[in-house]
């Protein structure tokens, strides 16, 4: 780690910016790193930097052991007389991702009728088929009564994915814009069983044996008046960036998104007797990562529930809180005067010791490129460390920037948050809309 007087200077002018005063915090540390992104694998252990041209080349990563022979995809269109020519989203998933796909159109427009059409087509298919819905339709209705919602929370309900198109999103001619049936292909491949890639690399350079990285957000529903029950919805990746594991687990106890203590214990136990039956092992560490605080309350029920089933077990799991912030100010960036640009990867590092010897580590780490004088503004994140760790914070943003590296939902495959803390808000937020966890298939990451 590099101290940098520059920076130094801007963190200083920064946190007087933000009403900071220095007396406050007596003993602060600023340093600045920069972490580069690791290469990624594909089919045959084949390793490369660019995502498209790895999967183009090789294939996706998981083509040799997928279950998934074929893949029908169901069209949906809100406006029927609306023409797409999907000739070369076949073509696409076959050539990127080495799977042939049967696409039909349903014609109805009655939503029950729709629902029971598809459902017919499935049940008259071999199991190594995997299933899809296509939905075209206009400006999505964030209201979960909207047509859209409807149809997603049916299918799902029913084992189904689905997966949203916008009209704008389709051009003139009725075809498909390049880049946006690429991503399109991807979104369908990961929805129906799909795994692309992985990061070639463990994630961590630091942590030994096997690791797992859990994402958790808490569901309570998008409205006040909605009658779902708080649950918290998990992903869970282990150290190669493979996904294990998605569930949405009942919580009894929230409070401000925060679980109570007794939750948290209960919680915790619970997600580590399904990572347990889903690989039949124990991992040797968990990364416990959240969007948003982490009260102590529920810090000190992840720690003591964690302590407990090792003493069960007879074994030690070490457990890492870290505390995502989606909102890092870009001012604590010092960027070139000339460009007003930061690559991916650039973080600062800050250690407060305050006047009771108390010592809090965060990170200012910066997941996506971009110019802050345009739209496509870079995005920083804070990350705070919770608890005693024996690594470093370079090893920490590494694992993040890492993490971020991930989204399966698009071939560019960057998400602005760690993917694990990513798909759980996602999986939340369909919690919310009353979708039934018993009905989905595991293996399939239908929330991106």
């Amino acid at each position: 780690m590099s101290n940098s007087i520059e920076t130094i200077l801007h963190m200083k002018q920064y946190m007087k910016s933000v009403a900071i005063e220095k007396e406050k915090i007596p003993k602060t540390i600023y340093s600045e790193n920069f972490i580069k992104n690791a290469k990624f694998e594909f089919f045959g252990k084949n390793r490369y930097e660019n995502i498209h041209q790895g999967i183009k080349t090789w294939g996706p990563y998981d083509k040799g052991v997928r279950i998934t022979s074929k893949i029908k995809i169901y069209i949906i269109k809100d406006k029927p007389n609306f023409k797409i020519n999907t000739k070369d989203l076949k073509e696409t998933l076959l050539q990127l991702f080495k799977i042939e796909c049967e696409l039909i159109e349903i014609n109805d427009q009655q939503e029950a009728k729709i629902v029971n059409e598809v459902s017919k087509h499935k049940e008259n298919t071999d199991q190594n088929t995997a299933h899809i819905v296509l939905h075209v339709h206009g400006n999505v209705d964030n209201s979960y009564n909207s047509r859209y919602y409807r149809l997603k929370k049916e299918f799902l309900n029913k084992g189904i994915p689905t997966q949203g198109v916008l009209f704008k999103n389709i051009k003139e001619q009725n075809s498909f814009k390049k880049a946006f049936m690429n991503n399109l292909a991807c979104d369908i491949y990961v929805k129906t069983g799909g795994r692309p890639w992985v990061i070639s690399e463990n994630i961590s350079n630091e942590l030994r044996g096997s690791t797992l990285y859990i994402g958790f957000d808490v569901s309570r529903g998008k409205f006040k008046k909605t009658d779902i029950p708080s649950a918290g919805a998990v992903v869970v990746y282990d150290e190669k960036g493979q996904e294990i594991l998605h569930l949405v687990s009942p919580i009894e106890k929230v409070q401000y998104e925060h679980m109570s203590r007794e939750s948290a214990e209960s919680f915790i136990r619970s997600i580590i007797t399904r990572i347990y039956h889903k690989i039949n092992a124990y991992p040797e560490n968990i990364v416990y990562m959240r969007d948003g605080d982490i009260d102590k309350e529920e810090q000190s029920g992840l720690e003591n529930g964690l302590k407990n089933i090792n003493k069960d077990i007879n074994r030690k799991i070490n457990l890492h809180i870290i505390e995502v912030k989606k909102r890092g100010d870009l001012r604590i960036f010092d960027y070139s005067k000339e460009t007003k640009t930061a690559d991916a990867g650039t973080c600062i590092f800050i250690k407060d010791t305050d006047e009771f010897a108390r010592t809090t580590f965060n990170i200012f780490l910066q997941t996506i490129d971009g110019d802050v004088n345009l739209e496509n503004q870079p995005n920083a994140i804070k990350i705070s460390i919770k608890n005693q760790i024996n690594i470093s914070l370079e090893d920490v943003a590494r694992q993040i920037i890492n993490l971020c590296h991930l989204n399966w939902s698009s071939l560019r495959g960057i998400s602005k948050l760690p993917v694990v803390v990513h798909y759980a808000h996602k999986a939340s937020e369909f919690h919310s809309a009353g979708i039934d966890e018993k009905y989905l298939n595991e293996n399939e990451l239908w929330m991106i």
